[in-house]
């Protein structure tokens, strides 16, 4: 059996930095708008006219094909005098006026643009969308010139398809884009195959969605796609103050997508989801979708879930977290983190999906996936990490951890790999019997070489009441130790796979102790080999994956690369789930040589 890379894809597309149209990505559905749209659709002067002043006419098509309205500062003779729209020959030197900008406009940007606080308020319709674009983010630039405020404000601006440009905040601490300041609904936008970087001093929200309005008044249908966030920031250094975040989707904010994005060099979070301060008649940020991104040196978390409901995040790819893997990262954030710490709103998460994302060389002490609530606050409930793997999680105070959770009421472990950790899996069910809702469902899992040195040389170590371990249900889970004993705590009990067995046999249905077989896992290929004890040897998952597809009408029956998750590995006539995130049957992916481990 030859490896799979389980992430190729993932970075293949984000390497590609083009629209070779939507590749599915487990559990998001296609975003109903902004990903297929383009400029070009105007030639057809069969369907589509535009007047530029003296009645409809065909679009003006130039080198990059038809636009409306044309800016390009630096030619000479280029002016805004007596000059609306301008053309190749007699450019604009800025952002056109809201009164000029019809349905279907196509305002193209050569060149550098200076972005002073610019209101966007003209909308387009679904079936003829404004495009603010550049050819090519390398050459066409919008840049900061105020010395705070907001590049852009997105007022009443639906149906906008922002693209190809680079948003250059100019060493300011100032956002690029703003959305919801109006008491008005705003839907369908899209951000594609952009670069935003070079913000510093205090701290920043770069792209942020939210409103101080009613419920009524929602940001929807967002698509923010195959789009670079980097150097932002990079001069923080303590944690709580100046944070800057790439991307905050707060109040009355829904069906987001965040997909095939790069996220590096950042003073704080990439994606940022929160509730706070809420108006009355708010909600939390609901149904978002963030897939198949690739976060690396950040200061804080790849994703951070501080309120929100329905999130999926799905076969993104995280490393270089901790001080130990890169020079402007803070102390030890996890990758994934879901958790408010106390005196935050009395909200409760749920439905939190981490479906198949991978973190490896950080250093997250409270678990690089985590999930968790402060003291004062109201439990999560179903909250669901499917097929995750964290590996070389290792730091040098030798604590760094896999996964965590705490003060969570329904939480579902199904299907992870932590491999290579200083210490292993910690998980904390109620500690006082004051929720008896509270379950822990830690199913199908592999919890694999941990540091024997360390301060807790568990693999698994599983903490609450005798009322949250008696509700609890631990099964079929693979535990290695390479280079002795494998180790657990439970409760009380403490001591080897075979001692619990013994002792709890009720929470050791199907656990064994055994080399899972993984081939290639320092190239971070984590499929079975074909004699591997965890090929069909897992439990059945088949409430989670049943509760996923009534909620969202789709399935989540698959691995990495499609395969089905329930197949006969063993040849005995019999169909079930492997332990671990991979099935054994596959088909060969090329490792690229970038993606490899740093020696």
């Amino acid at each position: 059996m030859k490896s799979k890379n389980v992430f190729s894809a993932a970075l293949l597309i984000i390497a590609t930095n083009s629209f070779a149209g939507w590749q599915p990505i487990i559990g998001i559905p296609k975003p109903p708008f902004g990903v297929e749209e383009s400029h070009a659709m105007y030639s057809d002067c069969s369907k589509y006219k535009y007047d530029y002043g003296q009645g409809d006419q065909c679009y003006r098509v130039g080198a990059d094909g038809p636009f409306t309205h044309y800016i390009e500062p630096n030619r000479v003779g280029a002016t805004d005098v007596n000059n609306p729209l301008g053309t190749p020959e007699i450019p604009r030197v800025s952002f056109p006026e809201n009164s000029t900008i019809a349905p279907g406009s196509v305002i193209q940007i050569v060149g550098t643009m200076v972005a002073p606080n610019i209101r966007v308020s003209a909308s387009a319709t679904t079936s003829r969308p404004t495009f603010v674009r550049g050819s090519d983010p390398k050459v066409d630039v919008v840049k900061a010139s105020a010395t705070d405020g907001t590049m852009f404000r997105f007022l009443e601006s639906d149906n906008y398809i922002f693209e190809n440009l680079a948003v250059d905040l100019n060493g300011l601490k100032i956002r690029a884009m703003r959305f919801g300041l109006v008491d008005h609904s705003l839907t369908n936008f899209a951000i594609r195959n952009c670069e935003f970087k070079n913000s510093t001093g205090e701290g920043n929200l770069v792209v942020s969605f939210g409103h101080n309005f009613p419920a009524h008044n929602t940001l929807s249908s967002i698509v923010i796609w195959k789009n670079r966030f980097h150097d932002l920031g990079t001069d923080r250094t303590t944690l709580g103050t100046d944070d800057h975040t790439a991307i905050a989707l707060e109040r009355n904010t829904k069906n987001v997508w965040i997909v095939d994005n790069e996220f590096y060099r950042i003073g704080g979070d990439g994606v940022y989801l929160a509730h706070d301060a809420p108006p009355v008649d708010s909600v939390a940020p609901h149904h978002i979708y963030i897939g198949r991104n690739l976060f690396h040196d950040l200061f804080e978390n790849a994703v951070d879930v501080k309120m929100a409901n329905h999130v999926i995040l799905s076969q993104n790819v995280a490393h270089s977290f901790g001080p130990e893997y890169c020079t402007n990262c803070g102390p030890n954030e996890p990758a994934f983190r879901q958790g408010e710490g106390n005196g935050s709103p009395a909200e409760k998460r749920s439905y939190i999906w981490t479906l198949y994302n991978l973190v490896y060389n950080s250093s997250g002490p409270d678990g690089v996936f985590n999930a968790f609530e402060g003291a004062d606050k109201a439990p999560s409930n179903e909250i669901y990490f499917i097929g995750n793997i964290a590996y070389h999680i290792r730091g040098k105070n030798k604590d760094a951890r896999p996964f965590a959770s705490w003060n969570q009421e329904r939480i579902y472990w199904l299907n992870n790999v932590a491999f290579d950790t200083d210490v292993g899996a910690a998980f904390w069910g109620d500690s006082d019997d004051t929720n008896n809702n509270e379950k822990l469902t830690i199913m199908n899992n592999i919890f694999g070489t941990t540091d024997q040195q360390s301060s807790r040389p568990f693999q698994l170590y599983i903490s609450g009441t005798e009322e949250s371990l008696s509700r609890a249900d631990v099964e079929s889970n693979l535990f290695y130790q390479e280079d002795g004993v494998a180790k657990l705590r439970f409760g009380s009990f403490a001591g080897s796979v075979d001692d619990f067995v013994a002792a709890v046999p009720s929470k050791a249905v199907g656990s064994v102790e055994a080399d899972p077989r993984l081939n290639h896992v320092a190239e971070l290929s984590f499929v079975p080999a074909s004699d591997s004890p965890v090929v069909d040897r897992g439990s059945s998952i088949q409430r989670a994956l049943d509760t996923f597809e009534a909620q969202y009408g789709m399935t989540i029956t698959s691995d990495y690369e499609g395969e089905s998750r329930v197949v006969d590995g063993d040849n005995d006539g019999v169909a079930k789930v492997d332990i671990g995130p991979l099935e054994i049957a596959g088909h060969i992916i090329p490792i690229p040589p970038a993606l490899r481990l740093a020696d």
